[in-house]
């Protein structure tokens, strides 16, 4: 068996300024085995509540899903959320990352925290 470790934790942060889009910072993403589990894991996405603005993504790797090998296990992939503009005030949102190999699954939560700031000027 095995589980998740978010490094250095399972909370994210990203402030936009309102009207725009921006991104998270990063978190990694690592495999702790249990019992000799040796085999590839593959990360990715499998929840989002509530859903982001349409075109945000969540990648893994900068990507949708990453394989990590056992030899890859410690030092894990970095986790990131772009989100694109359309948020009009702050929004705590729930995500789900989950870890598959050999028939088994380990899943763990991650909370991105999202503030909209006003630009600082005003269009007349």
């Amino acid at each position: 068996n095995f589980s998740l470790l978010l490094i250095p934790s399972a909370n994210i942060y990203a402030t936009l300024v309102k009207g725009k889009g921006g991104s998270s910072n990063i978190i990694t993403v690592t495999v702790v085995p249990l019992y000799g589990f040796s085999s590839p894991v593959t990360l990715s996405v499998v929840s989002v509540t509530p859903a982001l603005p349409g075109g945000s993504t969540l990648t893994v790797d900068g990507a949708a899903t990453k394989i990590l090998t056992s030899a890859n296990y410690s030092t894990g992939s970095e986790f990131k959320v772009n989100i694109t503009s359309g948020l009009t005030g702050p929004q705590i949102y729930t995500i789900i990352v989950r870890g598959s190999g050999d028939g088994l699954t380990s899943d763990s939560e991650i909370k991105l925290n999202v503030q909209i700031k006003n630009p600082g000027w005003i269009e007349i």
